[in-house]
């Protein structure tokens, strides 16, 4: 005999889904306080963008195909690698997230993407630095001799 409330209206309605109504219903009449603004906010975004990056190396492969020479094989294990990636990632964080807490893994994920974004953009900044930096050294040494 199951022990809980959860398991008792499961029983008593027939369908999981109807525990999952009421918990959705429950949350929908929470007061949208700052917290649960941001929260929502964050989560969004952050599904947003975890989408958006399955999008983009669909939307960008056939060009990549082209540029880079890659026979079927060779996309497949590129397109691939990025959902075992999702995989793994779903996996690690998410057993991470029941022993510490769904908000903390998530700020620290949302974290470490922006760092590595950030990583990125600071590469660019000091490539294209270094780049101009030596395209002004010899213009200024052609303009000299």
């Amino acid at each position: 005999m199951p022990h809980g409330n959860a398991a008792t209206a499961v029983e008593r309605s027939g369908s999981p889904f109807d525990g999952q109504a009421d918990i959705s219903a429950r949350i929908e009449r929470l007061p949208v306080t700052k917290p649960v603004f941001w929260t929502r906010n964050i989560i969004g975004a952050a599904t947003f963008f975890d989408g958006y990056t399955v999008i983009a190396i669909a939307y960008a492969m056939p060009l990549l195909v082209t540029q880079w020479n890659l026979d079927p094989q060779q996309t497949g294990y590129i397109l691939s690698m990025g959902y075992l990636g999702q995989l793994i990632g779903a996996v690690l964080f998410g057993a991470l997230a029941e022993r510490f807490g769904r908000l903390k893994i998530l700020l620290f994920t949302i974290c470490l993407v922006a760092e590595r974004c950030w990583d990125r953009v600071r590469y660019a900044i000091e490539e294209y630095t270094w780049r101009f930096d030596g395209l002004r050294r010899r213009a200024s040494h052609r303009r000299r001799t």
